[in-house]
């Protein structure tokens, strides 16, 4: 699938050979922004994570590719499914020596483990979101190199999400956003996202932006 803004990227679906690299690219964003190198282990971690994602029905995970090479990727992904859980019963000593050899740098992907895991086992009853929120899809990552960002990455890995979700209705399309990320607020409002509400989390207020077809008037 080719971009009409950048005729040089193209977006496609991840494979299952695609996992270590994601992992990789994951790992360089977690460098990134909390400054410390996630170990073996996290890395471990991370490649059975999105090998999980990239195999399930109710998940979907995008790549973007300039000159065949990885730039950036994305995923959505049921807020019904248990993919944590069903990663904890697989993956269980991966899975908390992770959590507990690097809080830090596993800050960015464990932020809401606990709420998810509640909401996943007990039926929804955390309280992460409106109601009519939680049974959606979530936009759990969109991430883009920094050598390639303004030139329309984020834009056509997000739009060929919503298309995907149009195409087989999985709404509403969920994403958490730090009220200090000014850049993604305007990358989802850009494509048609709408804020919905403003959360209090222990990192700091996060934006719940939500995305669906009544709000865009198309039902």
């Amino acid at each position: 699938m080719n971009c009409e803004k950048n005729p040089n990227l193209t977006i496609k679906k991840a494979s299952k050979n695609d996992a270590n690299l994601i992992a990789s690219l994951h790992t360089k964003f977690i460098t990134t922004r909390t400054n410390s190198q996630p170990n073996i282990i996290e890395g471990q971690y991370l490649i059975h994570y999105y090998h999980e994602l990239i195999s399930r029905d109710d998940c979907l995970v995008l790549i973007a590719e300039v000159d065949r090479k990885v730039v950036g990727y994305a995923s959505v992904v049921s807020n019904q499914g248990g993919i944590l859980v069903n990663l904890a019963l697989k993956h269980p000593i991966l899975l908390f020596s992770s959590i507990k050899s690097n809080l830090t740098s596993l800050n960015y992907l464990f932020v809401k483990l606990k709420q998810k895991i509640t909401h996943e086992v007990f039926g929804g009853k955390w309280k992460g979101g409106p109601t009519e929120l939680r049974s959606g899809y979530e936009l759990r990552s969109i991430a883009v190199l920094p050598e390639y960002r303004k030139v329309h990455v984020g834009t056509c890995l997000l739009n060929h999400i919503i298309q995907f979700c149009i195409d087989n209705d999985w709404f509403p399309i969920i994403a958490w956003v730090a009220i200090e990320n000014i850049a993604s607020q305007r990358l989802f409002e850009k494509v048609g996202f709408k804020r919905a509400q403003l959360v209090n989390e222990k990192q700091g207020q996060v934006y719940i932006y939500s995305y669906s077809l009544r709000a865009q008037g198309k039902i």
